[in-house]
């Protein structure tokens, strides 16, 4: 064998292990990767539960005074009494139509704001 073919053997060995050393390597980066990435997507962390929130009234000043028993009414009378904005079926369509362009007409622009203007420059 001459120099020259054990130089191209040589260098096609390295080749060769440059190729596998770069075969493994890729396979062991995608496989991290990947493993990385389904941690992301897949594990949740722990959230904990926030606080339910508190509704703030504010008071009158007649509010904390205790109410009267006999003026106070109980809770038959209240649900028994009709109450004002209850839902009713309408018993009849009503529909508009609208009216043609032609009846609404633009106002012309006033020429009293450019007047007012050319005033001041004066």
């Amino acid at each position: 064998m001459t120099a020259r073919a054990l130089y191209f053997d040589a260098v096609r060995f390295e080749l060769e292990d440059v190729r596998q050393r770069t075969r493994w390597t890729m396979t062991m980066s995608v496989a991290i990767h990947l493993a990385l990435l389904l941690l992301l997507v897949f594990i949740r962390p722990n959230v904990e539960a926030h606080p339910v929130l508190t509704e703030i009234t504010l008071l009158g000043p007649g509010d904390l005074d205790p109410a009267p028993a006999a003026a106070a009414p109980t809770a038959a009378a209240q649900a028994a009494a009709p109450s004002s904005g209850a839902r009713v079926q309408d018993q009849e369509d009503t529909h508009f139509r609208r009216e043609s362009n032609a009846s609404i007409a633009a106002d012309p622009q006033s020429n009293s704001a450019a007047d007012r203007l050319n005033s001041r420059r004066k």
